[in-house]
This record gives C-alpha cells, structure tokens and sequence, in this order.
C-alpha cells in the first residue's frame, strides 16, 4: 500500500496521496517518506518513529515532573519506558499506529493536567499553551485512531466539568477575579470542543484473514463494524450512549472471530448495556492483570510469541507493584490534580480496550502506552513518598538537636 502510494505520487503528483488510505495512516506516511527519499524500504521511516518514541518520553518526562516538581527525579521515572523489552518488541518491530497514539494521549493528559494546576489558572498564557498542547493530541490521536479522540473527548468533559465547579466556587469564596476566571472557563471548554471536528467519523476494526491469529498482523485495510441487530437497547440510558456501547460490542464481535493461542473470553459477546457493566469486573482483571502468571510459561503459537510471553512475567511483577503503589498513591497524594488527569485517563483507555479485544497479546499491545504511564506514575509515588520521608526524618533530627 505505501509503495502504491509512492509511486502514484511520483507518477501523478502529490495531490494523488492520502494521509489515510484504507483507514491506514502509517501507510500514508511511509507512502510520502518512500516518495520524498525515492527508496522503498520500510527503514526509510526510522527517524520519524524514532523521533515519535523521543517525543512521547520527553511529554512522560514533563507530566511526571509536573507531580515530582523534580526534574532529575522525574528522569529516573523514565526508565520503565527506556527499558523495558516490550517497548522495542511493540514500537519497534514494524511501522505501527500504536506510537502515534501514544503522543497523542499524552499530549492530552499534559495539557489538561496543566489546566487543572491551580497555579495555572492566574495565568491565561499558560492555558492557552495547555489548550494548544490538546489540540496537538487529538491530531495526533485523530490521524491514526479516530475513535480514540471520542473518548479523549468525553474523558475531556468529566476533567471540565470538575474544574468549572471548581473555578466557580473559587469566585464564590473571592479567591479568583470573575471576569478573568470566565474566561478561563471559556478556554476550558473550547478545549473540550476541539475534539469535535474530528470526532466525525465511520468507526471500523481490522479486517483480519479468517480464519487466523488475531496476534497476527492483519490485512492492511480497515471495515466498517456493524452493529448487532440483536443488540437491546437500554431505555434509562442516554441513546447517544447506548449507541456507543453497542460500537464496543460490534467491535468486540470481529475479535471473538478470530483465532489465537492467547485468546480470552471470545465465547462471551455483549447484546445490552446491562450485559457489558456486569462483564466490567472480568475486564477489570483483564485489562489491569493479564497476562496472568500461568500464561507466562505457556509455549506460544510461535517462537516470537512464546518469547513475548516471557518477557511479559518480567513486565507484569513490576506492573503489579507500580498498580499498588498507584492505589496507595491515590489515597496519600489526593489533593494532587495530575495523579487524577493520569489515572481517570488511562484507566478509561484500558478498560475500553479489555471490553473490545479478546486476545491477551494484542491487548497487551494496545494497551502499552497507557500502563506505562501508569507504571511510570507508580514510580514517581514511591519517589516523591521516599523524598517526603527523608525531609520529616531531617526536621526531626534538627528538633532533637535544637
């Protein structure tokens, strides 16, 4: 496809390509890259992936420091997302979408977890630069995953409409001037709408080549999902969000189809509302525990699998232990905005994908950049609570001293 691209360009002239052919943005991408150098070699797009991976560890970088308010500290948060195996075995082993989105979610939660500094709101350069850093991110996500920007949208009201109640009461209490602060919660909102223009899209899924593995890379061509005529409808429920739910379940059905040694699930498919919040404590597990310790060992579907596996038991010990100090975290540092943009953020993005997709490695693959930004928080806690401890420890042994 990105070859065809190329050479339609160098034949026909640039108005000939398409950022997303067949739904298929990395092969756009690689279609101008093969064009612009005249070689048709997936590693021509090396230094543009490889720029995508810096970007996102400097965003990391920048969201973690604005918890630690410690640059150095928040650099040694990184070394989960520098160092673990399944970054280069995921970002690495062939042009994906999966970097893009990543720069993208984190864009989001950057910009919003400025938004809801305190210090930020006496500063309205500050909310624009945050408000531009938003929209930054819904491009990026929109490029490659547009059904992404629709969650990102509606995690963007919930993070609005907590700040608006908040800034009001702020007026209320006189702490903050009210004509500066309407105007702030205007900005808060133009942020929130400016998902909208690419929320405007046919939601589709791989088509994949039945039957086979879903941890198999697909066709290059994406479909159109079709909702189950057997989907109920839930009347106390809103019908724009009833029809949301049902696009999880028509998603989740072109999954179950397919086969794979990593499978999970795939027998359990949803048909109402109701159905899908009573599967919510299953995909919980899924999406926050797998892959379970007895599938750590297990032989794979082929050598490259089975290797995958075992990387994983590495990964999963310390993802067990950063979701501890995550909850821990979460009850010490409460009154921190940041910990709730990341955590309310990534938790929605993984559950969205344990409801959708029923094969642990593709999981595991599509749910990479939110748990690391979860692992990485779970680092920053354990540091800011030991930097904590050792100050009190200092003051008292200046109090005894003294």
């Amino acid at each position: 496809m990105a070859v065809d691209q190329a050479n339609k360009i160098v034949s026909q002239g640039w108005q000939t390509w398409e950022l997303q052919p067949s739904g298929q943005a990395p092969a756009g991408i690689m279609g101008a890259v093969y064009a612009l150098t005249g070689v048709h070699e997936p590693w021509t797009v090396i230094p543009v992936y490889a720029a995508l991976y810096a970007t996102a560890g400097i965003l990391l970088w920048l969201i973690v420091d604005l918890f630690l308010e410690d640059r150095h500290r928040s650099l040694l948060c990184l070394i989960p997302y520098i160092c673990l195996p399944s970054a280069a075995m995921i970002l690495y082993s062939q042009p994906n979408k999966d970097i893009w989105q990543i720069v993208g979610f984190f864009c989001f939660v950057y910009g919003w977890s400025i938004l809801l500094r305190s210090t930020t709101w006496k500063d309205l350069s500050k909310v624009t630069r945050a408000f531009l850093i938003v929209l930054v991110g819904a491009i990026f996500s929109w490029i490659v995953r547009p059904y992404c920007v629709q969650i990102m949208q509606a995690i963007a009201a919930l993070l609005a409409v907590v700040l608006t109640l908040i800034l009001i009461y702020s007026i209320l209490k006189k702490k903050l001037a009210w004509f500066r602060t309407c105007i702030l919660i205007v900005l808060v909102w133009m942020s929130v709408a400016t998902f909208t223009p690419f929320t405007s899209f046919s939601l589709t899924v791989p088509k994949f080549n039945f039957p086979g593995s879903v941890t198999a890379p697909p066709s290059s061509v994406t479909v159109p999902i079709q909702i189950n005529p057997n989907w109920t409808n839930t009347n106390w429920l809103p019908s724009l969000l009833d029809q949301k739910l049902a696009g999880v379940a028509a998603a989740r059905d072109t999954y179950t189809k397919t086969a794979g040694n990593g499978n999970i699930d795939d027998t359990i498919t949803f048909h109402s509302a109701r159905d899908m919040f009573l599967y919510l404590p299953r995909a919980i597990e899924i999406g926050f525990l797998s892959p379970f310790p007895r599938q750590w060992f297990e032989s794979g579907s082929t050598s490259y699998n089975t290797l995958f596996r075992r990387v994983s038991a590495m990964e999963m010990i310390i993802t067990y232990l950063s979701e501890l100090l995550l909850v821990w975290g979460v009850i010490k540092f409460w009154r921190r905005s940041e910990i709730w943009v990341i955590s309310i953020s990534s938790i929605t993005m993984i559950m969205l994908y344990a409801l959708t997709i029923t094969n642990i490695g593709t999981l595991y693959r599509e749910r990479w950049g939110y748990m690391v930004l979860l692992i990485t928080l779970g680092f920053a806690i354990l540091l800011k609570s030991h930097s904590q401890n050792k100050t009190k420890t200092k003051q008292q042994i200046i109090a005894k001293s003294d």
